[in-house]
């Protein structure tokens, strides 16, 4: 339908000097929608800080509104010469079609250039008149909400997943679309930026048409892609749920979480004497059953039964099975025989349906905490998709406000393994449950998804980092393809490998937001996973992994020097975590019984690299005090305030980290405690939902950004003064949102000729990333807000020439903006 925009450019303020002589500006604004809408304002002569008070209108249609960006360039007014820019801004308009959204846009916005950045701001209201489409075939989809938040927006009620929805959209890229051309670089990071910007809004024009269609009226756990191929294109991707929610009356919280802080108040020495009785546990059996066919009919009206949200509120969950994943190594060709776009909606159409096939066979209904990612160099790409397989629980919906009582045998039942013991779909150790003593429980579970609050844990969570690294040879084409497809099953079981190792030296068993990179360089394969452990009280004591010397050679003295290593740092990891209990002879000795083999983890001395890699299964935070997390929530602790997020960003030779995990290890150490001397003069804080990114580029250089958020416990609470709050959680820690105002996702491009003037990269990638939180913060405003959740850098790319003294980088920002009380 069609609709009218009022447009308000009142004034302007430190514009910087365009005229010499006169040290001052004649300054005047275009402002254009679309192709053809577009308007001039008077020229406000020699001044710095002009005053317009002009007012335009749009005729519209409601679809353009959702693609197209509102552009207001400032120019400097030049008579016998072509007007020189000032700089740029994008405004999106889509948050004013939301209905529970704010009905206008005013505030101050940074005129933004990607030559110099910042460059004033300017005053700017926006108004929206639009009537709205009945029509069935509109290509429209205003009113369909979208959050990124990893969890049911606060102060909403969930009434339904409606499935899994997913849109692309491919284009070319502009950057690489000036052969005959020269390239002009204010002209093409414009050009890229105003693509990005509308590609964007199509995929969530065509996303919400889709959520329309399946009768739901927001896209929960909203994730957005760009996947920059070069000369090949650009890739768009969206992915989320689509569900019904209905907004709360009162103040009172959404659904979500009773508090998961607390210690639990079991001790991991006492095991429930009561044992049923196998009769008992068959009837309980078949009872699983029964309710497992049941969930399958309901997951089975789902094309995909994939839930891309991190956190659920309590009761949904029935039980956990594990970590399912895919992975698909594909060649990036323009002589495809189907369309682009056609070919990559096939290669994602497979990974899911091997996402769906590996649920199947663990007899699960949904895959929770799903994700995809894409990792490209040059002609070779690898396809990445992640989830946790669960059973959920049919009859939530019909009471979802039902509450686990503390003292329910439900407690524990999300650890219980739903296969009788004759069924399993693979090999695993399985021992009684620690709290009811009924259930059975594997010795670890692997999950993608945040802490729950129905699991108990016994003392405190820490951060677990594994990395693996390999070689690769210089080639293209189908040869580098299959180089790195063959290398992919052995870097997944090293990771994992790592990962339980460290588990079980923390005495620790349980995996929390488990997340797995692969990045692809010229000359290397690297992959990197980061999880918050905990000590699960269903779950069984950790046994300490077994040292194995299969040579006559290796000196007894060494193996047993080894053992007390691990049985040290294990003892001082149980110290540290308060996970309140003591290495038991049982522990120490390690058994070769059949029974016991299936739960050690064993370390074979037949290389002299394995030594190595005992010591880099040794974390040192326990040793530096450092607490730290992966996750939104530390298990064991309630935070009182957010102090502020951080983004550090660090750049390496790549040759230096493939010598060995050993100087990974170091970097990554090295940011850490950078932080910690950063918040020295809080006693107790945790670096909480840490985000590990890397990249690899072909000059044989790393650069790994690590975004996370700066949490205090245990203390008063601490009054951070800020006009807007930016933090990457999904919720403020001591405060309430009043009120979500709409997605804010900006891309961004800056480029520079004077890299070493401005302080080298680490000063031009600083000054960069200020500047798109000024950004941020400006449109957060407008809206009316005071805080931005989920705040996610998608997409940071950082190019640079040091013999031309140049730089570049694209940034992709994106998040929830809200209105808080604290």
């Amino acid at each position: 339908m069609p609709g009218k925009i009022k447009i308000g450019i009142l004034k302007a303020r430190n514009l910087p000097i365009m005229d010499r002589s006169s040290e001052s500006s004649d300054a005047f604004v275009e402002v254009r929608f679309g192709n053809d809408n577009y308007y001039k304002t008077p020229v406000y002569k020699k001044s710095l800080d002009p005053e317009w008070n002009s007012r335009f209108f749009f005729e519209v249609e409601e679809d353009e509104i959702q693609e197209e960006p509102l552009q207001i360039r400032v120019l400097d007014h030049d008579t016998y010469s072509s007007h020189d820019a000032i700089g740029k801004v994008y405004i999106d308009l889509k948050p004013l079609l939301n209905p529970n959204g704010p009905t206008a846009l005013n505030g101050f916005f940074p005129i933004f250039d990607t030559l110099h950045g910042i460059r004033g701001d300017i005053k700017v209201q926006a108004r929206l008149e639009i009537l709205s489409d009945c029509n069935e075939y509109r290509k429209s989809s205003s009113g369909v909400q979208f959050f990124t938040s990893s969890r049911i927006p606060e102060g909403y009620v969930l009434q339904n997943f409606c499935g899994f929805v997913e849109e692309m959209v491919l284009n070319d890229d502009p950057e690489y679309q000036w052969i005959d051309k020269i390239r002009a670089p204010r002209a093409s990071n414009e050009a890229r930026q105003k693509l990005f910007t509308k590609l964007s809004g199509e995929v969530q024009r065509r996303i919400g048409l889709k959520v329309l269609d399946i009768e739901a009226n927001c896209v929960l756990g909203y994730q957005q892609y760009f996947d920059l191929e070069g000369e090949f294109g650009i890739v768009v991707r969206g992915i989320g749920t689509a569900a019904n929610i209905i907004r709360q009356a009162g103040n009172s919280k959404s659904q979500l979480f009773p508090e998961i802080s607390k210690h639990s108040k079991i001790s991991p020495n006492r095991l429930t004497k009561k044992i049923s009785s196998e009769s008992d546990l068959n009837h309980q059996n078949l009872i699983n059953k029964q309710e497992n066919q049941n969930g399958h009919s309901i997951s089975e009206k789902m094309e995909y039964p994939f839930l891309t949200l991190q956190q659920y509120p309590s009761g949904f969950i029935k039980s956990v099975c594990g970590i399912v994943c895919s992975r698909s190594v594909k060649l990036l060709n323009s002589n495809n025989e189907f369309d682009d776009l056609e070919s990559r909606d096939k290669w994602w159409i497979e990974i899911r349906n091997e996402i769906r096939s590996h649920m199947k066979s663990l007899d699960c209904h949904v895959v929770l905490g799903y994700t995809e990612t894409k990792s490209i160099c040059e002609d070779v790409c690898v396809l990445s998709a992640t989830g946790t397989a669960a059973l959920f629980n049919e009859a939530f919906f019909a009471n979802p406000l039902k509450r686990i009582d503390e003292n329910s045998s439900e407690k524990c039942s999300i650890c219980h393994v739903p296969y009788d013991e004759t069924e399993l779909p693979f090999p695993v150790a399985l021992s009684k449950c620690a709290v009811c003593g009924q259930g059975q429980v594997p010795d670890v579970i692997f999950t993608s998804i945040q802490p729950l609050p129905e699991i108990e844990t016994i003392g405190r969570g820490s951060l677990i980092k594994a990395i693996v690294s390999r070689p690769r040879k210089k080639s293209s084409g189908e040869i580098s393809a299959k180089m790195i497809s063959d290398y992919m099953p052995f870097m997944e079981y090293e990771l994992h490998r790592q990962l339980l190792g460290k588990l079980k030296i923390k005495g620790m068993n349980m995996l929390y937001g488990l997340k797995v990179q692969i990045s692809i360089g010229e000359n290397l394969l690297m992959g990197i996973a980061e999880a918050t452990a905990c000590f699960a009280a269903p779950l069984p004591k950790p046994i300490l992994p077994k040292i194995i010397n299969d040579k006559m050679n290796r000196e007894f003295k060494d193996i047993e020097s080894l053992k007390k290593l691990l049985i040290d740092e294990m003892q001082r990891n149980i110290d540290f975590y308060g996970l309140e209990f003591k290495l038991s002879s049982s522990t120490i000795e390690q058994t070769d019984s059949e029974n016991d083999s299936k739960a050690l983890l064993k370390i074979e001395l037949d290389d002299y690299r394995e030594k190595e890699n005992i010591y880099q299964l040794m974390d040192s935070a326990a040793k530096k005090n450092i607490l730290a997390c992966s996750t939104e929530y530390m298990p064991g602790i309630e935070f009182n305030s957010n102090l502020q997020m951080f983004t550090s960003i660090y750049r390496c030779e790549a040759k230096l980290v493939q010598m060995n995990i050993k100087k990974f290890n170091e970097i990554f150490d090295y940011i850490l405690e950078g932080l910690n001397y950063k918040f020295r003069k809080y006693k107790n804080y945790v670096l909480a939902n840490l985000s590990t990114d890397t990249s690899l580029f072909d000059d044989d250089h790393a650069m790994i950004i690590l975004t996370g958020s700066c949490l205090t416990y245990g203390e008063s609470n601490i009054d951070i003064k800020n006009n807007v709050e930016i933090t990457n959680l999904s919720y403020v820690p001591n405060a309430r949102i009043e009120r979500y105002l709409g997605l804010v996702n900006l891309f961004l491009i800056r480029e520079s000729t004077q890299i070493k003037e401005n302080g080298g990269l680490s000063g031009f990638m600083h000054c960069f990333i200020t500047e798109v939180l000024a950004l941020v913060r400006a449109h957060v405003l407008s809206l009316d807000g005071n805080a931005l959740v989920s705040f996610k850098m998608t997409e940071c790319v950082l190019l640079d020439n040091p013999h031309r003294n140049q730089g570049q980088c694209l940034i992709n920002v994106t998040g929830d903006a809200v209105r808080i009380v604290k």
